[in-house]
């Protein structure tokens, strides 16, 4: 999804999705920030927000990493530039 540049502070990322033929993982990840895994249920979409404490900031490519029977729209909200959270 391209690389993105969070400060110290809150970063929060959100995601919806919504699988095929049961329960898939969608893995989440900021390369050398953050890392984690959500679970898509079934047809029904599910919206996911990840809160993130970080003491630094960092910065890498955002993407997504799931079966191609997960439908998915993710976003990352950083906190403004030189603001503690």
């Amino acid at each position: 999804m391209g690389r993105v540049k969070v400060g110290a502070g809150t970063t929060w990322i959100n995601v919806n999705c919504a699988a095929d033929g049961g329960p898939r993982p969608l893995v989440l990840e900021v390369d050398g920030v953050a890392r984690f895994t959500v679970t898509c249920g079934g047809k029904e979409s599910g919206t996911y927000a990840n809160r993130l404490d970080l003491g630094t900031g960092g910065e890498g490519r955002f993407h997504v990493d799931t079966s191609e029977a997960v439908r998915w729209a993710a976003d990352i909200q950083v906190p403004a530039e030189g603001r503690a959270g």
